[in-house]
């Protein structure tokens, strides 16, 4: 059996309940700090922590992770392969989208890809219109056909001006 098949078999995604997630991000600060690396500055893990706590009345974020359900607790952390971070935008036309802010993960992707389908889900039971994920171009060969790409996000750093260099991911 392929790694990827054997962790189709035994990982979960679970949303983090506002109260766990300091727990929980103590257990995986490599994971949230790369996820907040490749944002370009919109988020820092205090932020992203707070937010998906609860603690943030301007922000509902929800904090997700993929984690082999059978590791002790002592090694939780090593079995964690996800996190991702959503919100869910209401538009002023009344468009609700649910949003994937932020996703870092361990291993190769094809590993926890097919838990998109359940974000999908958990935003159809939210009721929301779409669900979008911005993420380098890769992904969309992951996500699969029926996942369009409907812009592409460039930015110039005005601080930096024409010479700004900034880490990507490739």
């Amino acid at each position: 059996m392929s790694a990827a098949q054997e962790a189709e078999r035994t990982l979960v995604l679970e949303q983090v309940p506002h109260a766990l997630v300091p727990a929980a991000a103590a257990k995986i600060p490599e994971l949230v700090e790369k996820a907040c690396k490749f944002s370009g500055g919109r988020f820092t893990p205090d932020v992203v922590l707070e937010a998906c706590a609860g603690k943030n009345p301007a922000l509902n974020w929800q904090m997700w992770l993929v984690f082999d359900p059978k590791a002790k607790p002592e090694n939780f952390s090593k079995g964690v392969k996800v996190f991702v971070v959503t919100n869910i935008a209401l538009y002023p036309t009344g468009l609700k989208v649910a949003e994937v802010l932020l996703i870092a993960g361990r291993g190769e992707s094809s590993e926890w890809m097919q838990y998109v389908d359940a974000l999908k889900g958990w935003a159809e039971r939210q009721e929301c219109d779409r669900i979008q994920f911005i993420g380098r171009r890769g992904f969309q060969r992951k996500l699969g056909p029926a996942w369009r790409e409907v812009s592409a996000m460039y930015e110039f750093d005005l601080k930096e001006g024409e010479d700004g260099q900034h880490e990507q991911r490739n």
